[in-house]
């Protein structure tokens, strides 16, 4: 008798729960939307990984693996561009004045 694990079990509950928060969250903050494929993707992950406890062990079990590695790269990408954005919009907002009065 197959037995999910009470541990994977809630945080596919928590994982739902944040999905379904969102659309409420992007709608105050349109910034996050760049996040969004990559937290469904890790969400699929934990939801595979009660699946694969059920039934198609190995099937559920490449597609757990296979959606939390592109999910991670996906968060890790968002984060490097948005860390670039904040980083070139600092060096733009930066005042050219001082640069041109060191060169007098």
């Amino acid at each position: 008798m197959p037995e999910l694990e009470f541990v994977e079990f809630n945080a596919m509950i928590i994982g739902i729960v944040a999905l379904l928060n969102f659309p409420f969250l992007i709608k105050r903050r349109k910034d996050f939307t760049k996040y969004l494929p990559g937290v469904i993707l890790m969400i699929l992950g934990f939801i595979f990984e009660n699946i694969e406890e059920i039934f198609f062990h190995h099937l559920f079990a490449t597609l757990e693996s296979i959606s939390i590695v592109l999910g991670a790269i996906l968060l890790t990408s968002a984060i490097i561009i948005e860390l670039n954005m904040a980083i070139l919009k600092n060096r733009d907002s930066q005042p050219i004045l001082k640069k041109i009065k060191g060169k007098k």
